[in-house]
């Protein structure tokens, strides 16, 4: 059974744009998810996202807590963002060298919908010199954090260039048990409809 390892960045990522990963149920799931939310929503999406992962057997290898937006803490005086940047380097590493993954998952360039920690992290794992087998989905949307749901071309000719897998279909029983766990806990937060298709793309294929 292939091992993937899946980096995110909040809890409910792991349904919202993880799912063709985490719905499969013939793979060995591993996630690590940076930022639990505490800060803003108490301890309910840390809850929901451990209920969750129980529910769906994906082992939740680490969860950590560095604020949502971590991709705007500051740079100077105090280097908090170098800090929080070496952190996550580190965990990534940790994991990959503890449960040597066949895959490893992650946001995409545009961050989906374009957040900005999801293309930061993108960034980090993507330039991680561990990281091999790289799958990254091309969901892209509209939103107040990007223009338009379109690839540019630029992103597209970079990094879209292997097809991983064709024509992924979101399990509608897989997301709607997982989103009940999340509504029990009042840690759901997102207002649109769900991504219900899209292409798996590999870089750095070994």
């Amino acid at each position: 059974m292939k091992k993937v390892l899946g980096i995110l960045c909040h809890p409910d990522d792991e349904v919202l744009f993880g799912w063709p990963v985490f719905q499969a149920p013939d793979i060995e799931k591993y996630l690590i998810i940076l930022c639990d939310d505490y800060a803003r929503k108490g301890s309910c999406r840390r809850k929901a996202l451990e209920e969750v992962c129980k529910q769906e057997n994906i082992t939740l290898w680490s969860v950590t807590s560095f604020d949502n937006n971590f991709y705007t803490a500051a740079t100077r005086p105090d280097s908090i963002l170098n800090f929080i940047v070496d952190n996550i380097s580190i965990c990534i590493k940790d994991a990959i060298i503890k449960i040597k993954p066949d895959y490893i998952f992650t946001h995409n360039p545009v961050g989906e919908y374009g957040h900005g920690s999801h293309r930061l992290l993108f960034e980090l794992v993507s330039q991680n010199d561990l990281v091999n087998n790289l799958v990254i989905t091309d969901i892209c949307q509209k939103s107040d954090h990007r223009s338009c749901s379109v690839l540019p071309k630029f992103i597209w000719d970079t990094f879209y260039k292997k097809l991983f897998r064709k024509n992924c279909n979101l399990n509608s029983d897989f997301y709607n048990r997982c989103k009940a766990i999340y509504d029990k806990h009042n840690a759901w937060t997102w207002s649109k409809p769900p991504f219900e298709k899209c292409n798996l793309y590999i870089l750095k294929e070994s």
